[in-house]
């Protein structure tokens, strides 16, 4: 009768696996803290070059207010505005054709012209501070962009207030015309709705730039979690390799 085969040896005991020449890659990236870079307020700068094209549209256009003398002879327009006291060369002696203001009126209008320039060049100083990435000149907490923002409405503000006093001075004139068969009708030109434009535009500028202050004082760091699955594919599947290797071994 055959013996029965003699059981095999048992396996060599497993050697210890030895360290592996580099850690294993997580699946997921590592989170890094990255700044987002400088935005231009482009929305706030172009706002505010359509103000300043409006507020130059309204002193080139001479026709602030409109004096329409109407008579059975036919009838006659004044206007009066910027333009009327730029192209009297500082001869502020005479006022209008009419006599419809005094020497108040021509005050008026010249504080109309410095409003007006004063809003033109404050709209273009903001208009270089939005395009050109200047966004860390605070003060109190505000960028020195939308406090020049504020400033350009408020000029343009000044002149639609300055050319209603003066519309106002010149229709209590024209009440007073001796004249009986002469009609006077005084109405608003369209420099003035220019310079109506002019505030409005510059105040949506002024807000949009302060929002855009606001978002840039906020805290930058945003995190950033990109996945590197593919990068680490080939080093998981050279690390299970080594390790069933060893097991096996």
């Amino acid at each position: 009768m055959e013996k029965p085969p003699p059981p095999p040896p048992p396996p060599p005991p497993a050697a210890a696996a030895a360290p592996l020449p580099f850690p294993p890659s997580p699946l997921g990236g590592s989170a890094s803290v990255e700044s987002p870079p400088p935005k231009r307020c482009m929305s706030a700068a172009f706002m505010q070059c359509l103000a300043v094209v409006a507020m130059c549209a309204a002193i080139a256009d001479p026709s602030w207010i409109e004096v329409h003398e109407m008579s059975r002879l036919g009838s006659d327009c004044c206007v009066f505005g910027v333009a009327y006291v730029l192209h009297r060369g500082g001869n502020f002696t005479q006022t209008g054709q009419f006599y419809l203001f005094d020497q108040n009126g021509i005050t008026l209008m010249v504080l109309m012209a410095t409003c007006c320039y004063l809003s033109i060049l404050m709209g273009l100083l903001a208009f270089l501070l939005d395009f050109l990435l200047i966004k860390k000149l605070d003060i109190l907490g505000v960028k020195i962009a939308t406090l020049i923002h504020v400033f350009a409405a408020l000029s343009s503000a000044s002149a639609v207030v300055l050319c209603t006093c003066l519309f106002v001075i010149i229709l209590n004139n024209a009440k007073e015309y001796p004249s009986q068969e002469t009609d006077l009708i005084t109405a608003f030109g369209e420099s003035f709705f220019f310079a109506i434009f002019s505030f409005v535009v510059s105040v949506f500028a002024a807000i949009l730039s302060f929002r855009a202050g606001r978002t840039l004082r906020r805290p930058s760091s945003v995190r950033n979690v990109r996945p590197k699955r593919e990068e680490s594919a080939p080093l998981l599947e050279e690390y299970e390799g080594i390790a069933e290797i060893q097991e096996h071994g």
